[in-house]
């Protein structure tokens, strides 16, 4: 993760001469950062980031060292692999995940989750914080693009392969 300053430098306030390297810096498992897709990076309400990573979000305080008020310990697992992430109005953080245990298979289906900007499940959001809209079955979410009144929009894509349908879906939180 690196942070550029308002001229495009990199920021030499934020790890390591702007850059922060998960894995080496901050010592989070390989498996936890494995993805191969779109993931995303929110900024918080202090100046921090919250980064989506193969099955994990990452908190970084602005130094980008791991934010204490984030989930445990600045990460919070996830179920699936994360697609995408964008911050609502207020704080809160939806993420788009796909239900597969190893970035290598074909997705089952869609989970969207949505989290108060500590990190903890947001309890008011589908079942424990967590939503899989059937519509989505074996897809595969590309962007999230907070809309207005508290809602969001999400693109990706349907496959079989040899028939890939791009989507297009608002929801409302």
């Amino acid at each position: 993760v690196a942070r550029l300053d308002a001229n495009g430098n990199l920021d030499p306030g934020f790890g390591r001469g702007g850059v922060v390297r998960l894995h080496a810096d901050l010592k989070i498992p390989l498996e936890t950062l494995e993805t191969r897709g779109t993931n995303g990076i929110a900024p918080t309400a202090v100046g921090g980031l919250v980064v989506a990573t193969g099955k994990a979000l990452v908190g970084l305080a602005p130094d980008g060292s791991f934010a204490a008020g984030f989930g445990k310990d600045g990460q919070v697992a996830l179920g699936g692999f994360a697609r995408a992430l964008t911050q609502l109005p207020g704080g809160k953080l939806v993420v788009a995940e796909n239900s597969v245990e190893f970035p290598f298979e074909e997705p089952r289906y869609v989970v969207l989750a949505r989290y108060l900007p500590e990190g903890a499940p947001d309890p008011s959001f589908g079942d424990g914080g967590k939503l899989e809209p059937a519509p989505l079955a074996e897809a595969t979410p590309i962007a999230l693009a907070p809309a207005p009144g508290e809602a969001a929009l999400l693109a990706g894509e349907k496959r079989p392969a040899a028939e890939c349908h791009g989507f297009y879906h608002r929801i409302v939180f």
